[in-house]
């Protein structure tokens, strides 16, 4: 089809040369011909024909073609409109659905960084961060718990269909009274309190409570699940209930998964019966990295899960960015060795560490999410050549301390 424009007198002119058409007859004798003409006589009742003039028709189709071509030209301002408005409709997604979408998407992150060639880029490194933005990075170490509260570690959906430990502080007051006893286990702590914590506070989905029923023997916890129970709708939404469940239930062995005829549970991702997953507790051998909410809230966290065959590896690789969910807490000049010696692992700067270099965040960013490192494999950290002997509660003459859980969150209930 041509692409040639035309101009509204263009269009004017063409029609203006489509003829008239007239009709010089009076009404009487419009009337008496009516009346002899024998087609008419008797069938009144039958369906008329829709017509219309041979003029008129040429001048419609000549219209349309010049409409068409105007058309044609506006289509793609027309579904770019189109696509705009699709995406506002969308931000409605919530709960499952949202989690399966957000996988996709987190999904193709992974596959491009795996397959994209080294780059500067890959090597990218958290170096700055406004200290005027609210940051939830607290991690607590036991002499911050008293004999006057109970921790509860909670696994929350994050909107990248990841996982984000964060810990809670319950005063043993209200255990006692909403439970009946002072050392509730995991599971106690989850059925009383999950349902009530506001998630969406701190800028997450409200994913919990898990459906279904949960019951323990012994060190295994059994999750029976209804059908169409939408965890295994695809690989994204798996992994954040598996991790979310290793972030919560630590205190068991391992979990299995029932259907609610009490056969073992076969997922859709997995296409074979369940095998139970196993809890080490805390020791989860991963790596922490700095994630940021949409809302802007950011969080301390395992690159979704992702597990290391001994500390040293999972330090060193710390400075590596390897997808766009997670960024790396380690400035990009600050560069490091690391040796083991028995229990302690030591972390050697190359060069003396001025922590007053850096933002404060981001040198707490640093020091914490190692720390939360070594915490994962269960052992002590002690950092050498830092310039301070001394800094924000940190004695780096001396091992440092063990934290007991990541991103400390104020309790808020609904």
């Amino acid at each position: 089809m041509s692409n040639n424009k035309w101009s509204e007198q263009e269009i004017e002119q063409l029609l203006g040369q489509v003829p008239k058409v007239q009709d010089t007859r009076s009404k009487d004798e419009v009337l008496k011909r009516l009346h002899e003409d024998s087609r008419l006589n008797g069938i009144q009742t039958k369906k008329r024909k829709s017509w219309v003039p041979a003029a008129v028709a040429i001048a419609s189709v000549l219209t349309l073609s010049l409409l068409t071509a105007t058309m044609l030209n506006q289509s793609n301002d027309e579904s770019a409109q189109m696509a705009d408005s699709a995406a506002e409709e969308s931000v409605s997604i919530t709960g499952n659905e949202a989690l399966e979408e957000q996988s996709m998407t987190m999904m193709e992150s992974e596959l491009t960084a795996d397959t994209a060639p080294a780059s500067k880029k890959s090597e990218e490194t958290y170096t700055a961060l406004d200290s005027s933005a609210e940051v939830h990075n607290t991690a607590l170490y036991p002499n911050e718990i008293s004999d006057d509260v109970t921790v509860f570690k909670l696994g929350l959906a994050g909107d990248a269909a990841n996982s984000v430990p964060v810990t809670f502080l319950i005063p043993k007051s209200m255990i006692k009274s909403e439970i009946g006893e002072e050392t509730p286990s995991s599971l106690e702590l989850y059925e009383s309190y999950a349902s009530r914590i506001d998630e969406e506070a701190f800028g997450f989905f409200e994913y919990h409570p898990y459906k279904g029923t949960f019951s323990a023997e012994g060190a295994t916890l059994r999750h029976t699940l209804p059908n169409n129970h939408g965890y295994d709708m695809a690989s994204g939404t798996i992994t954040v209930y598996f991790q979310t469940l290793l972030d919560t239930f630590q205190d068991f062995s391992q979990i299995e998964f029932l259907n609610e005829d009490g056969t073992t549970m076969e997922f859709d991702q997995q296409g074979e019966p369940s095998k139970p997953l196993e809890v080490n507790g805390a020791i989860q051998h991963n790596n922490y990295f700095l994630y940021k909410q949409s809302d802007g809230s950011e969080y301390l966290a395992p690159n979704f899960g992702q597990t290391y065959p001994s500390l040293s590896e999972a330090l060193l690789q710390m400075k590596r960015k390897s997808n766009d969910i997670y960024t790396s807490l380690i400035p990009r000049e600050v560069n490091y060795e690391v040796e083991k010696e028995g229990q302690l692992t030591k972390i050697i700067f190359t060069e003396p560490l001025d922590l007053e270099q850096f933002d404060a965040i981001v040198a707490m960013h640093m020091i914490e999410g190692m720390l939360l490192t070594g915490a994962s494999f269960g052992e002590t950290l002690q950092m050498e050549n830092v310039v301070q002997k001394e800094w924000n509660g940190f004695d780096f003459t001396q091992p440092l301390p063990v934290p007991v859980g990541a991103n400390e969150l104020t309790l808020l209930l609904k």
